[in-house]
């Protein structure tokens, strides 16, 4: 979990010290709380005396991050304190070099890049449902390779190397394999779309 130590209403510190109560009045005093019931908690704060930071961790708090955050600092932070592990059904293959490169290293603007990709993969998606759709092969080639081109610009390789395996598929004008390629592009999207998701949340929680 991640909380502004200076949010209204609860602030961080009431809310981890309530956590830290619940999780006591789970178990019996003496045994106290194992570590797969214990609620990781992040702080974030603008304030960096180390009294504030001390408020932090009597509060129950595990972490400590000061603003201004990078986002690379905070992906590391949360991976230490809850570090998630993705099958291949999750999974999603990105390539943070080509977007950095795209956006040339302003974050702000990645985050733009990616909604405005989202709109115009969405589009391209449509297209293709509607050429499946009807069996038109040259649109759904025509609609994978728009597909496959933007999303190796944003480095979103998964989805580009799903959307090419549907452009050769439906130039070869076999059903079949078209509709198994078809829904690997639409599965490799939807896992782009939760990964885009999750970038812009990150980004929300260090402003």
């Amino acid at each position: 979990m991640i909380t502004d130590c200076q949010m209204p209403v609860m602030d961080g510190y009431e809310l981890a010290r309530s956590i830290r109560q619940a999780e006591s009045a789970r178990k019996p005093a003496t045994s106290g709380c194992s570590t797969a019931e214990r609620v990781p908690i992040i702080a974030v704060t603008a304030n960096t005396l180390t009294e504030a930071i001390n408020e932090c961790r009597a509060a129950g708090m595990d972490e400590v991050l000061t603003k201004p955050i990078e986002l690379a600092n905070l992906k590391r932070t949360v991976d230490r304190w809850h570090p998630i592990t993705e099958g291949p059904e999750s999974a999603t293959t990105f390539d943070n070099a080509a977007l950095r490169a795209l956006a040339n290293g302003n974050e702000t603007l990645e985050g733009e890049v990616l909604e405005e990709y989202r709109q115009a993969n969405d589009a391209d998606l449509a297209a293709a449902a509607q050429a499946m759709k009807e069996e038109a092969f040259d649109g759904v080639r025509s609609a994978a390779h728009r597909i496959k081109g933007a999303a190796r610009m944003i480095g979103a390789t998964g989805l580009s190397d799903a959307a090419a395996s549907l452009e050769l598929a439906a130039r070869s004008g076999d059903s079949t394999s078209t509709q198994t390629a078809w829904a690997a592009v639409q599965s490799e999207s939807e896992r782009l779309y939760t990964f885009i998701r999750a970038r812009s949340e990150e980004r929300q929680a260090v402003q």
